[in-house]
């Protein structure tokens, strides 16, 4: 921490007129955050370990996941309290970076900070691509799905104080542990903050990769397991962008770690794997599938049968570990809903049903060919598809994967019990992922055991060879790593160095890629303290402050309900004034968009967002929208309205 202030002190003071001050300082500003949270980390999960795993030399890596998982369990357990706000994550955070302190100066002999074989040629490529993505950092998050859910709903429950259900907004249900950890960026940096932690979490599932490669082929293997995973153009991709992948990743992958630290694992390494597995299902329900199931199947391989006593008693310590950290997320769901896994898996618990769902997920984001027998060969093959026919908005897999698998295949290790634990926790994450949701960013925890054993297979197949051959592979793989690079080459990573190097305004990058982040701007700015905000074709709640009605793309938009049943405009404006909403904003831009996810077709295939509505109720609505509000803010088809007297609107028909 001292080095980093002094060099990034000196670096800027002797550079400043090369390179204007403000400049370095966002430059330098994600490095400095990312050290006062890795501290925080350190000191919150420090007991964890000390209580789970006792004395004994430990990766970094896993102190600071473990460190992770208690400050978000500490969050959630403020937000079921309603006493989630700024000042108590403050708090928190500053006792644990206290305690990242005392267990700097007390235990550092006992941490190994890197994984052994980092130093070297191979691993000093990483430096590129970490520095690449890191000084982008500091620009605000505009990726839609971060401010639709990820960063969203954590800042409306600190709004709130705790817990707030949004019946009309599925993706409110998911479980967010991601969240929990980005509400701490929010109350103490800002937004992008955030897009730190997660790059910091995708730095964990590097390292992890380097752990795992280096204990399966040796020191020559950690550097390629690291590039293998690292320059993933996926993973390029998502590092920036305050999502959940990364985490689920990192969690997924200590818990691996742990699992197969020892020939057996001991009970306190089973209950920590299962809190990291609980962490990872507490970020996003995919990793029942990605993380839960491959380590159930290692649990059977390292333990004993499912029947036996000893992994009866294992998977017992596992499992309440597991639930420990996803049950809050799991009774939440279950309390509101009558179903733990809403709006999954009605099927099972019953409870409300719901408008999105894993057929719904599968359709819109699956191509699949419809024939009951190749939708099983193209989903149990998906891995092998998709690194051929990739879905663009879904991520790269990059060429090297295929190649170097095969390889590992054809390849014994010296450690063969680790190996075969590497490709059964591979397999069968390849195998759930492919019946899933294909997008290469949810392969994320399965890319880090699959990482080790390219990375393995690489460092074996360089011995094997001359000097001539070892430099020409090496020669052929790094081009192939600076390809991979290249898929950070676009208009918005361009812009986001703009912003950086100031040569692009904040405001100016925000309106270029966020429509509706002027009018969140707006309405935080100068709407009372206790406004409410109806989204109307509009699902990205994020930055606006003050409680929202929010409904997700898949629902029927309340308004229509509203023009069903209200008599008349008026009653539609008296109806939503009953619901305490004060203004609406309208996204007249994205509506076209958000119908194809709920409207009908029409004759000349558009699709008709106002769907059921009849002409009457239509009727009803625009006379509403045309009368019955007054324009507080209006730009580029955004507009914001304040809901009038009830007694004042105008019966008259809408256009």
């Amino acid at each position: 921490m001292l080095a980093f202030v002094f060099s990034a002190f000196f670096v800027t003071w002797f550079s400043r007129n090369l390179i204007p001050v403000d400049v370095w300082v966002r430059i330098l500003l994600p490095f400095g955050w990312i050290a006062v949270w890795s501290l925080a980390c350190f000191g919150a999960g420090l007991p964890m370990i000390r209580f789970f795993v006792g004395k004994g030399r430990l990766p970094l890596v896993v102190h600071l996941a473990a460190g992770a998982v208690m400050l978000s369990w500490l969050a959630t357990l403020g937000a079921w309290l309603q006493m989630f706000s700024a000042p108590a994550l403050r708090g928190i955070f500053l006792l644990s970076l206290a305690g990242g302190v005392y267990g700097l100066l007390r235990y550092f002999g006992e941490i190994e900070l890197y994984p052994e074989g980092v130093i070297s040629p191979t691993g000093a490529i990483l430096i590129i691509p970490v520095a690449l993505t890191a000084v982008v950092l500091t620009t605000s998050p505009v990726m839609y799905d971060v401010l639709h859910y990820h960063l969203a709903f954590p800042q409306q429950w600190l709004i709130h104080g705790g817990f707030l259900e949004f019946p009309r907004e599925d993706f409110s249900y998911y479980p967010s542990a991601h969240g929990m950890l980005y509400a701490y960026a929010l109350a103490i940096v800002g937004p992008w903050g955030a897009n730190a932690i997660n790059w910091w979490f995708g730095l964990l599932a590097v390292l992890l990769a380097g752990h795992l490669g280096r204990r399966l082929a040796g020191p020559r293997a950690t550097g390629w397991a690291m590039l293998c995973l690292l320059l993933t153009p996926a993973v390029l991709q998502i590092s920036g962008n305050a999502i959940a992948d990364l985490a689920v990743g990192a969690f997924g992958g200590t818990a691996l770690f742990l699992l197969l630290a020892e020939q057996r694992p001991s009970a306190g390494r089973l209950a920590l794997a299962g809190a990291m597995a609980g962490a990872a299902a507490a970020a996003k329900y995919l990793a029942l599938a990605t993380v839960l199931i491959p380590l159930l199947a290692l649990l059977v391989y390292l333990v004993g049968a499912p029947w036996e006593r000893k992994f009866l008693v294992g998977a017992g310590i596992f499992g309440a570990a597991f639930l420990l950290v996803s049950g809050p997320w799991l009774l939440r769901n279950a309390l509101w809903t009558g179903n733990p896994f809403y709006p999954y898996l009605h099927i099972f618990f019953g409870g409300k049903e719901a408008v999105l769902n894993i057929g719904v997920d599968l359709r819109n984001n699956v191509d699949l060919p419809g024939n009951r027998l190749l939708d099983f060969l193209y989903s149990a093959g998906a891995f092998v598809r998709r690194s051929f026919f990739p879905r663009a908005e879904a991520g790269f897999i990059g060429p090297h994967w295929l190649v170097l698998l095969v390889s590992a295949a054809g390849i014994r290790f010296a450690e063969r019990r680790f190996e075969k634990a590497l490709w059964l926790f591979s397999v069968v994450g390849m195998l759930c992922w492919g019946f899933l949701v294909q997008y290469i960013r949810f392969l994320v925890p399965v890319l880090i055991p699959a990482a080790a054993l390219a990375g393995g297979a690489l460092s074996v197949l360089l011995l094997s060879f001359g000097k001539l051959t070892r430099f020409m592979i090496c020669g052929f793989f790094i081009f192939v790593f600076g390809w991979n690079l290249t898929v950070l080459a676009t208009p918005f990573f361009s812009d986001r160095l703009l912003v950086v190097s100031g040569r692009m305004g904040e405001q100016e990058f925000r309106a270029h890629w966020d429509d509706v982040g002027a009018a969140a701007d707006f309405v935080a700015a100068e709407l009372p303290e206790d406004a409410k905000i109806y989204l109307l074709g509009e699902s990205r709640s994020f930055g606006f402050m003050r409680p929202v009605v929010v409904e997700d793309p898949y629902h029927t938009p309340l308004i229509v309900h509203l023009g069903q049943s209200a008599a008349s405009p008026s009653g539609i404006a008296r109806d939503l004034r009953r619901m305490g909403v004060t203004h609406i904003l309208i996204n007249w831009r994205e509506i076209p968009r958000l119908a194809r996810y709920h409207g009908r077709e029409t004759v000349d295939h558009s699709w008709d967002y106002w769907y059921p509505a009849t002409p009457q109720d239509r009727k009803k609505i625009f006379a509403f929208l045309d009368h019955g509000l007054k324009t507080v803010y209006e730009s580029d088809g955004v507009v914001v309205g304040e809901i009038g007297d009830p007694k004042t609107v105008s019966e008259d028909s809408g256009s």
